[in-house]
């Protein structure tokens, strides 16, 4: 029967100081499990420095080394040790793993991508493997492919609630809202609580034209987490379409609580505040910060002018539909509106 980590470290710390080779991989490796880097470094080096290490214990120790170094925020030295391991024995998993992570601690999207993908071809059986392929394919824009791969992880290890959801969240950006739906829900029984299995069944609804019931996802999941944002800001733009703009403003206001800088929850926000008309300065101030972070926002240059005009400021009301005309010059309300302001 395999011993815990902690029960593991406790025996050999018990034990006092380790003198052998094995003693030394044993506890340098129970040190990285439980968090320790340091401790751990030291004592993976001296086991490394053994000449008649086996090929399995070199690998083991190479592996935990580099999980010690990423612990201590050091990808760039760890990187050549898992490579090693990943030599050493490419069956396991682990050093795979490890030397993705090391690869996007550093932004090289690209080099986890490959580093997961050499791991699913040497441990085809690793769920956890094809669980960090799929997000590491969406990550770099597959999404087609990365859906596929979560959904075959899926197939191979159903209970697994967290690797459904994401699943999930990949068909939603493909489209196959349908699928999503069914492992989204599949999620929700396996954690009924948890914000982003909820989240993204919401979505799925949406996405299905479910309104109804992609709110009360929505509802349920920040029930769950009252801060997740993707869900507050996916319910507040749900109730803007549903002409609801005072719910969209109570919940496109807790986003930027959590999130000052959401763009989108704040152009959002400046649509329900400039059609509610309640509050014209903050309306104003989202819309320009919007078109300054998109100039072609053609519904935010219209928006604002409206805003402007009950503001009393004409010539800036018919300089922000002018705008918005030049992007849209078809939408004949606005050139309506122009007229009217122009006289």
């Amino acid at each position: 029967m395999p011993v815990a980590p902690s029960l593991a470290l406790a025996l050999l710390l018990a034990a006092g100081a380790p003198t052998s080779t094995a003693d030394l991989l044993r506890l340098g490796e129970a040190l990285a499990q439980r968090g320790e880097g340091k401790k751990a470094q030291s004592h993976l080096e001296r086991a490394l420095a053994d000449e008649g290490l086996s090929v399995a214990d070199r690998a083991r120790a190479e592996t935990a080394l580099g999980l010690a170094l990423l612990q201590l925020k050091q990808p760039k030295d760890a990187i050549p040790h898992l490579d090693k391991a990943t030599t050493l024995a490419p069956a396991v998993d682990r050093a795979w793993l490890y030397l993705g992570v090391a690869k996007d601690q550093l932004s090289d999207t690209a080099g986890a991508l490959d580093a997961y993908r050499k791991g699913v071809a040497a441990a085809p059986r690793s769920v956890r493997l094809q669980h960090e392929l799929g997000m590491a394919l969406l990550a770099a824009g597959k999404n087609d492919e990365g859906a596929t791969v979560l959904v075959r992880a899926v197939a191979a290890a159903e209970a697994d609630g967290e690797l459904a959801s994401d699943a999930a969240y990949a068909l939603t950006t493909v489209g196959r809202f349908k699928e999503a739906r069914d492992h989204a829900a599949h999620a929700v029984e396996l954690s009924p609580d948890s914000p982003d299995a909820l989240y993204v069944l919401g979505v799925a609804h949406a996405g299905l034209g479910d309104l109804k019931a992609a709110k009360a996802a929505f509802v349920e999941a920040i029930e769950a987490d009252e801060t997740h944002v993707p869900a507050l800001f996916q319910l507040g733009v749900l109730l803007q379409r549903q002409k609801d703009d005072q719910g969209a403003v109570e919940k496109l206001n807790r986003v930027l609580q959590v999130e000052p800088a959401h763009a989108r929850a704040r152009a959002a926000l400046g649509t329900s505040l400039s059609r509610l008309g309640t509050d014209d300065a903050r309306a104003a101030e989202l819309l320009i910060a919007t078109i300054r972070v998109d100039p072609q926002a053609a519904l935010a240059h219209a928006l604002l002018a409206e805003v402007y005009a009950r503001q009393g400021k004409k010539a800036e009301a018919k300089k922000a539909l002018q705008a918005a005309l030049k992007l849209q010059p078809d939408e004949a309300s606005w050139r309506r509106r122009l007229d009217e302001l122009a006289k």
